[in-house]
């Protein structure tokens, strides 16, 4: 283990050591009394009256050791007896003005107090244990591993992400599993999604967000339609479990027909709209009476139905509340696929649909994803897709209609373009930045974006084409919605008596600020990481 630790640190410009002499010779521990520190060090732990008397005892029988006096102040910390722990810092650094654990626990009081600016006046500018005692080469692993736990919280909590991160990443190669580790990670992390969270709430100051269409409240009805096939009616009862065969009989049905019931079933998603949705609010029907609209998107998809791309939009029209109640996650992570599948010859409806105001912001990025992927699985087409974002970029900027702009989603495509590294399109995302229609939040500054064109292949970003079977398997399989084994792993995970989790974090979405801190959504950073 030793030998190790040497090998990792070498680059260090000082010795490490676990040596418990170093400590003792420096604290003037005795032989006998080192014996034990390990009992005085639990009865600080434990904290109390009983067990602070009995180190004021050995304070008394040993008053040049300043470790028992560290353990004094721990003690009275561990007892709630903040200001008495302090009391006795000042006691320390007053007799022992070197003793590198009375510095620090003067830290550690200057960080509870908010005393941020005194804590580098005390350790040194640079936060550097070398630079504190310059004149030692050879340090205890607990004195690094202390030091730099107070510089990483320091650093974080003054926004210097990048001198917490360098001093964690040596944390986590001195002592991963070290309790003064996860310590330091906490603060970094709580520092990193409080610095992400107030920057993504700057950036919604600044968001451009169009006034959304509403569904059409005028059609709503309660009469269910009439289909010439009565197979349809099965879609009504299966979510994405739904048999094989079923789908499979669907798609061998007269063509012209299928997909005419297909467009009803679309329709009724939007003239039973209300009256589907007070069923689900009053518990009388469950998700899998409501996947209907899902399976007739990735039907027509699989049947390459595509003069029925119209009424695809249409239902995508019909505003925010409509979507998410009908789509939810499908909308962000699967509805590229039919999307995908009758792209080739709709390519002007899809681009005009973009140019379309007051249409949902999550609508129109899944059209964008799809005819990526289009691109992505046809690179010879290039130049048509290229052209196809710059009409769309080239309109946002001259546009005299309001209601148009919405950052987020050119944000969301300039994310797709730099990924397709279409460098021709820097000119225009530039003036999108200059005209304040770019969401940061979302893609970054100018500079990152600039950057970040043609770091991967387009194979990476390259979607599998999956026919409707593969799909709906892939969902079985790997949602955790539709994975009861999934979902019983973590409950009992969550359920076991020796180790109960308790959540004190919310839950991150996936457009929420990432915890990072980089500001983006953490669907755009971290979450694929």
């Amino acid at each position: 283990m030793e030998e190790k630790r040497e090998e990792t640190f070498e680059f260090l410009n000082y010795k490490l050591t676990d040596d418990p002499e170093l400590l003792d010779k420096d604290s003037r521990i005795t032989p006998e009394l080192s014996e034990q520190m390990e009992s005085l060090h639990h009865k600080a732990l434990k904290g109390g009256k009983k067990n602070i008397d009995y180190l004021l005892h050995k304070i008394e029988q040993y008053p040049d050791v300043p470790q028992l006096k560290n353990y004094l102040s721990v003690a009275y910390m561990n007892s709630g007896k903040t200001k008495k722990s302090f009391e006795v810092n000042d006691w320390i650094l007053k007799e022992h003005p070197d003793y590198l654990f009375g510095l620090l626990n003067k830290g550690y009081e200057y960080y509870i107090n908010e005393q941020y600016e005194k804590i580098p006046e005390l350790l040194g500018h640079l936060m550097e244990i070398k630079e504190l005692y310059p004149e030692r080469d050879i340090f205890h692993f607990s004195e690094v591993i202390s030091f730099n736990k107070l510089a990483v919280m320091y650093f974080s909590v003054i926004g210097n992400f990048e001198a917490a991160e360098s001093r964690f990443e040596l944390l986590a190669k001195l002592a991963p599993d070290h309790r003064e580790t996860e310590i330091a990670f906490q603060a970094l992390l709580s520092a990193r999604m409080k610095a992400g969270h107030e920057k993504f709430l700057e950036e919604e100051k600044m968001r451009i967000s169009p006034e959304l269409k509403d569904y059409n409240k005028s059609i709503q009805t309660d009469k269910a339609p009439e289909f010439e096939h009565l197979l349809i009616n099965e879609l009504y009862q299966n979510d994405v479990k739904i048999n094989h065969d079923i789908l499979k009989e669907i798609l061998s049905l007269p063509r012209h027909s299928i997909i005419s019931d297909l467009k009803k079933v679309l329709n009724d998603s939007i003239c039973r709209f209300e009256y589907f949705k007070e069923l689900y609010n009053e518990g009388n029907i469950n998700g899998k009476d409501i996947t209907f609209p899902i399976h007739a998107l990735f039907l027509l998809g699989e049947l390459k139905a595509y003069e029925t791309l119209d009424d695809i939009l249409e239902n995508l029209r019909q505003g925010k509340e409509f979507i998410e109640f009908w789509y939810g996650i499908f909308m962000t992570e699967a509805l590229w696929l039919p999307l995908y599948q009758l792209a080739g010859p709709n390519l002007d409806n899809l681009k005009d649909f973009m140019l379309e105001t007051g249409i949902y912001t999550y609508a129109k990025t899944e059209v964008s994803t799809a005819i990526m992927q289009y691109y992505y699985n046809n690179p010879e087409k290039r130049e048509l897709i290229v052209n196809w974002y710059q009409s769309i970029l080239h309109n946002f900027l001259t546009t005299e209609k309001d209601n148009l702009i919405d950052s987020e989603l050119i944000s969301l495509m300039i994310c797709e373009i730099m990924k397709a590294d279409f460098k021709e399109l820097i000119p225009l995302i530039e003036k999108l930045y200059e005209k304040g229609y770019v969401s940061q939040g979302v893609c970054g500054t100018l500079d990152e974006v600039k950057e970040y064109f043609g770091k991967h292949e387009i194979e990476y970003w390259k979607n599998d084409k999956k026919s409707i079977f593969e799909m709906y398997d892939y969902i079985v399989k790997y949602w955790y919605s539709y994975n009861k084994e999934k979902q019983n792993e973590t409950f009992d995970s969550w359920h076991k008596k020796e180790e109960t989790y308790i959540r004190n974090e919310p839950k991150i979405g996936r457009n929420d600020p990432c915890p990072c801190g980089s500001g983006k959504k953490y669907k755009n950073c971290c979450l694929n990481k």
